[in-house]
């Protein structure tokens, strides 16, 4: 039966039907970024700026901004999209998870999972864009020093 170039995928409860594309796969990208220090993701056509601020500078709840215990980063820091046998600890959970686990229970269609920036220290992924921290790295009353990333 012709598919007149039309394709159609499950992505969990929806049916997608869009015209067929080529298959290409997200070139695996890692930027090593220092602190403070900025760097530009051609694959995303965005920048990506790490400061370290003042704890009452903090701005909760802002989009594009997200806020570390920089002393609880095992540095340096490398800004990539996701790899094989990446885990995480999500925010509020005392156990990892393997980020492919992670994504499938969060419901992040397939193909957007390799677009997904990450943002990772020597231990783990600290950081996935628009949707979590890792609980390692997370401000507490004893934080002094805050890494900022900001997206622009």
């Amino acid at each position: 039966m012709p598919s007149y170039g039309i394709e159609a995928r499950r992505e969990y409860e929806n049916l997608i039907l869009e015209r067929a594309r080529v298959c290409t796969k997200q070139p695996e990208y890692a930027y090593q970024i220092k602190i403070p220090g900025s760097v530009y993701l051609k694959e995303r056509n965005l920048t990506i700026r790490l400061s370290v601020i003042n704890k009452d500078k903090i701005e909760f709840n802002v989009k594009n901004k997200d806020c570390f215990d920089l002393d609880k980063i095992k540095l340096p820091l490398v800004l990539r999209n996701r790899r094989e046998g990446d885990w995480f600890q999500p925010l509020g959970m005392s156990g990892r998870q393997k980020l492919k686990s992670f994504f499938i229970d969060h419901k992040v269609p397939q193909q957007k999972r390799n677009e997904m920036m990450l943002l990772a220290d020597q231990q783990s992924v600290i950081w996935i864009e628009n949707m979590h921290l890792n609980e390692q790295v997370k401000i507490t009353p004893e934080t002094v020093n805050v890494l900022e990333l900001e997206i622009i």
